[in-house]
């Protein structure tokens, strides 16, 4: 987690709190396994790379992301978490190719606008790096 949002969550401030509230009211936090077969069961996707791609956010943005869905987009739902880090969607984009050894081009994070593209995204690639 940066140092900018660590000071900007140390400060007080009731802000963030009311903007997940705004996005995630109503919801249920789900554990690994719930986001997985509530969300992906049936499908293609990896449940490694379902939980590790939530997981990344969950490590690196410090508002309740277990939360998450997958439709939940980021330059509309999750934009405030850019508004208090302008790069935490950079850190979030490092530790995701850290975790699979992927490349993420910058046209690709861009067209990634959910978070369900975001794990497609990873696991087309891994599928082909498989192949």
């Amino acid at each position: 987690m940066s140092s900018r949002l660590l000071n900007w969550l140390n400060s007080g401030s009731t802000k963030g709190a009311e903007d997940v509230e705004k996005v995630f009211g109503g919801r249920i936090a789900l554990t690994d396994n719930a986001f997985f077969d509530r969300y992906f069961a049936g499908s293609d996707v990896s449940k490694d790379v379902a939980i590790g791609v939530r997981g990344a956010f969950i490590d690196h943005v410090p508002f309740d992301m277990k939360r998450l869905a997958p439709d939940d987009s980021f330059k509309n739902e999750l934009n405030f978490v850019w508004g208090y880090d302008s790069l935490a969607d950079v850190e979030v984009i490092c530790e995701i190719e850290k975790r699979f050894g992927v490349k993420i081009s910058n046209a690709e994070a861009r067209e990634a606008a959910t978070l369900g593209d975001m794990i497609n995204l990873v696991n087309r690639k891994l599928i082909s790096k498989s192949a």
